[in-house]
């Protein structure tokens, strides 16, 4: 987002500047907001950038920026299927 706010800064309205701006989407993970054994680093890392997400936006927002986050559920992933029936 550091590298990137430059440009999104600059980037043209919509055609209703009171709503116009740029938009950052961060994926998070369930695993973010409830914790699971043997997944500690992941859990943590998806946390903070649910912290990330909440600061930027009102960071961002003056100019303009929006910026949420999308936190789809399971994907049948090896990560998801190798973790036993109670993962």
């Amino acid at each position: 987002m550091h590298a990137a706010l430059p440009h999104l800064v600059e980037s043209p309205s919509a055609p209703n500047p009171a709503t116009g701006g740029a938009s950052i989407i961060n994926g998070l993970s369930v695993g973010g907001f409830y914790g699971t054994p043997g997944q500690i680093a992941y859990g943590s890392a998806k946390a903070a950038l649910w912290h990330l997400t909440r600061s930027a936006a009102k960071e961002f927002a003056p100019s303009r920026i929006r910026v949420n986050a999308i936190a789809p559920g399971p994907f049948g992933t090896h990560m998801v299927t190798s973790g036993g029936p109670e993962f």
